[in-house]
């Protein structure tokens, strides 16, 4: 029973993907930007953060054995540098991917505060919108995406400044994001009507009903 519970969970998800794929050919999002974008759900973020987890627990202990050797070597100095420039790598990309659950913001924050990585304001923007500061939020998110440019495999960061566009009545750009959000996460409620609000309001019936379908789909 489990087994075919996920085949047919999967068989929904791809086409809801294949409807969002519709619905965009006619629209204002490229077409590289849909493409470039990756497809996971929930349990696929979580075993890459677990993934990420294990090899940073790794790559540390690897850079106290290499200091314990106080190697001071070319070719020592050089492996030292690799590992804590592979140990960086590996805190942004648990960090990353963990602040696409609300609930993980503040530990996410921590994580890269200090660190000189640009994002970290995203993250700050999403919990000033969590904390209801709207308004802040998407003056930080706007800030950002006008000096960095988009965040394409980050779902959360795409929902909310998608939502947050709608609310200030910027509909036409609300759809670039929200359907970037809906590529990486499509079981997602609250895009999907905003999404659906955005084509109403567009008066684009034909790509209204197709969002209503799939939500009907959902349930």
């Amino acid at each position: 029973m489990e087994l075919l519970d996920k085949g047919i969970s999967k068989g929904v998800s791809l086409y809801r993907k294949l409807q969002l794929s519709i619905v965009e050919k006619s629209s204002g999002t490229s077409c590289e930007v849909l493409n470039e974008s990756g497809f996971y759900d929930v349990g696929y973020m979580t075993s890459r953060v677990e993934r990420a987890k294990n090899e940073l627990r790794s790559v540390s202990v690897r850079i106290s054995a290499e200091r314990e050797l106080s190697d001071t070597s070319k070719s020592g100095e050089m492996r030292l540098k690799e590992l804590s420039d592979k140990k960086e790598s590996l805190i942004f990309e648990i960090a990353f991917l963990g602040s696409n659950n609300i609930k993980n913001l503040d530990d996410c924050l921590n994580m890269i505060e200090g660190r000189g990585y640009a994002f970290a304001s995203c993250i700050e923007a999403l919990k000033k919108y969590r904390d209801g500061d709207r308004s802040k939020a998407f003056f930080e998110l706007e800030s950002y995406h006008r000096s960095k440019g988009d965040v394409k495999d980050h779902f959360l960061v795409n929902k909310i400044y998608g939502l947050l566009l709608v609310e200030n009545g910027r509909e036409d750009e609300a759809v670039r994001y929200l359907t970037i959000a809906l590529q990486l996460l499509p079981d997602d409620k609250e895009s999907l009507a905003a999404l659906k609000r955005c084509y109403g309001i567009q008066k684009h019936s034909a790509k209204e009903r197709v969002v209503s379908e799939v939500m009907e789909l959902l349930g």
